[in-house]
């Protein structure tokens, strides 16, 4: 037998195996179950449910009458009112790179707090040439006219009380409250308290200003703005979250006493402080009512009612995998601030 007939076989049985080996694992190979698909029906598919409104924004807020959102468009650098009956978005103007974003009650106007920084002066346009390097900027903007006014130098905080903004100003280990005039920005002092830090909150209607200490026994100080008094009360705990009713009657703080969170109810008019029966994080909460707190938790939709402090669920479970950054109420509403946009929360979140 010649080389080239040896080849040859060898050749033919190679394939002769391989032909086997394949039939062999077609019959014993693990199979696929069969899906049975009714003539007609098509199989369901789960539905993406996509943001109420798509973007990558921030300092969500609503306005006092629940009719609009407000946000920052962190792609365009410009301030965004959302008309929710209309569902149509109005973009202001103007372009801030912000630190911190305060809206005012009608969304007509924000106070932004920005780091002046010279070497960004060409890009930036929040630097102020006659402002030292790397200080504190506070801005009046007007969304409708795109006016900026700057606020005094040595500003720490501020805040909109009604129609004009109210800051403060630290000196010698003493806070001082200010409120400034919306066309003049004189300021005129309305209160000091001796105190190096404090974190507090503007209850417009009521005319009141909350402020409380950041140690692990806190002090709140409750400001009358017209009448210039400062009153004091005794808090519990180190306080973690604060949120203040719409009609500023009343006021909730969640604090940390020994090992657990507690959460508690100031009646601002008696500033009577008392604690609650129920166990709740206030940092994804937003008011439906005077009285009514939706809240988030892990098992879902919450509501806390504050008159007669009674917690009820609302049958309502969201599930998502992205952060909740923020929670507002508009209108008897919620809305949730997500990394990809603003979800409404009677959808339930994919």
């Amino acid at each position: 037998m010649s080389l080239l007939q040896k080849i040859g076989i060898g050749i033919v049985v190679v394939l002769v195996v391989i032909a086997i080996g394949t039939v062999i694992y077609s019959r014993f190979r693990p199979q696929q179950p069969t899906q049975v698909v009714e003539p007609g029906v098509e199989t369901p598919v789960e539905p993406q449910v996509l943001p109420y409104i798509t973007g990558t924004f921030s300092d969500l807020v609503a306005s006092v009458d629940g009719k609009t959102l407000g946000y920052f468009d962190a792609a365009t650098f410009t301030f965004v009112r959302y008309d929710l009956t209309s569902e149509t978005p109005t973009q202001s103007s103007i372009k801030t790179v912000p630190d911190q974003v305060v809206w005012s009650d009608d969304l007509a106007k924000v106070l932004v707090r920005t780091t002046n920084i010279q070497s960004a002066s060409n890009e930036n346009p929040d630097f102020v040439p006659d402002r030292p390097e790397n200080s504190q900027v506070w801005s009046v903007f007007d969304l409708t006219t795109g006016e900026r006014e700057l606020l005094s130098d040595g500003i720490a905080q501020a805040a909109w009380h009604g129609s004009e903004p109210v800051g403060t100003k630290v000196s010698d280990g003493v806070v001082h409250f200010v409120s400034i005039d919306a066309d003049s920005q004189k300021e005129t002092e309305i209160a000091e308290i001796k105190e190096s830090a404090l974190e507090w909150k503007v209850a417009s209607r009521t005319g009141m200003i909350v402020a409380w200490t950041r140690s692990e026994q806190a002090t709140i100080y409750l400001i009358d703005v017209a009448k210039k008094q400062v009153a004091q009360v005794k808090g519990s705990g180190s306080i973690k979250d604060f949120t203040i009713s719409p009609d500023g009657a009343t006021a909730l703080f969640a604090a940390k006493v020994g090992p657990e969170q507690r959460l508690f109810k100031i009646d601002l008019a008696t500033r009577t402080i008392t604690k609650s029966e129920q166990k709740i994080d206030l940092s994804l909460a937003g008011w439906l009512a005077e009285d009514r707190v939706g809240v988030i938790r892990a098992d879902g939709l919450v509501e806390y009612q504050t008159s007669s402090d009674t917690l009820t669920g609302t049958g309502l479970t969201l599930t998502t995998n992205e952060t909740i950054r923020q929670v507002v109420a508009a209108g008897g509403k919620l809305y949730l601030l997500t990394d990809s946009g603003i979800f409404k929360p009677e959808q339930t979140l994919q």
